[in-house]
């Protein structure tokens, strides 16, 4: 968007860090609604997980067959954003 500022600290600009905004949602509604917000964030990701774990398994089994699990010294892993 041309209306974008970066602000390099993540304190200030269009893009706030996560720690700023759960630092934030602290000040302004208190330490137990932020918990409570992080914990529902946190339910949301596991949730997504469980979506998506069947297909992770497919690929998983696909790049390394049972045959040769046992056989390997080093198998890939899949990092997953969340944002």
């Amino acid at each position: 968007s041309k209306d974008f500022v970066d602000g390099e600290d993540g304190t200030s600009g269009s893009k706030r860090s996560l720690k700023w905004f759960m630092r934030w949602v602290a000040e302004e509604y208190g330490q137990d609604q932020a918990d409570k917000m992080w914990g529902r964030i946190s339910g949301v990701c596991v949730k997504l997980l469980i979506a998506g774990l069947a297909q992770l398994v497919r690929e998983y089994d696909a790049v390394w067959p049972l045959s040769r699990r046992d056989n390997t010294p080093s198998q890939c892993f899949e990092l997953l954003g969340i944002d």
